[in-house]
């Protein structure tokens, strides 16, 4: 575990900010954006696989998939571009 200013950043690679009182004075602060205790921290790899499902499955995906697909690219091709985009990002 290592604190670094007003951060601990765990060995896992979790970090948590020790003294939020700057944040939460700023103009921009939101409840619903603000960062979130460790001990709060309850989503798990599924939660985390179901997001990206549902960020992955979406109609601008559809047409961009049907869209190279009239410009003639072959499936192999769209679906190993596809599987790039996703790990890059």
């Amino acid at each position: 575990m290592t604190q670094i200013a007003s951060q601990i950043e765990r060995a896992d690679g979790r970090v948590e900010l020790v003294d939020t009182s700057s944040v939460e004075q700023s103009v921009l602060y939101n409840e619903d954006l603000a960062p979130v205790p460790i001990a709060r921290r309850n989503w798990t790899t599924y939660n985390f696989a179901a997001l990206w499902v549902s960020m992955a499955h979406c109609i601008p995906t559809y047409m961009l998939s049907a869209g190279l697909m009239a410009a003639g690219m072959s499936w192999s091709r769209r679906f190993s571009r596809s599987l790039s985009a996703t790990r890059s990002s």
